[in-house]
């Protein structure tokens, strides 16, 4: 089961509390999404990554001003900014 041409990535770009934006610049070009699952407070540092590679980013959190001020930026570039795509409504 599942989509044939698809391929995931799991990659550890946390140390600590910081995230490794060069991690995320590496790998952002050679993916169609980034799908956060971090906390949400980083959530707006990986959609900056997406956005400078024109990728399409997608996490399960609220939209926070940090990523409502990404927004305008992704609509001009044609990207989707997807919060709130969560497995459990109302609970995360």
């Amino acid at each position: 089961p599942g989509v044939s041409d698809t391929t995931m990535f799991f990659f550890a770009c946390l140390t600590g509390a910081a995230l490794s934006e060069a991690a995320l610049a590496a790998l952002a070009p050679h993916v169609d999404a980034l799908v956060s699952l971090l906390p949400y407070a980083f959530h707006p540092k990986v959609a900056a990554a997406a956005l400078a590679a024109k990728k399409h980013f997608l996490c399960a959190s609220y939209v926070s001003d940090g990523l409502r001020a990404l927004a305008p930026a992704f609509k001009a570039a044609g990207l989707v900014l997807g919060c709130e795509l969560g497995v459990d409504p109302g609970t995360d």
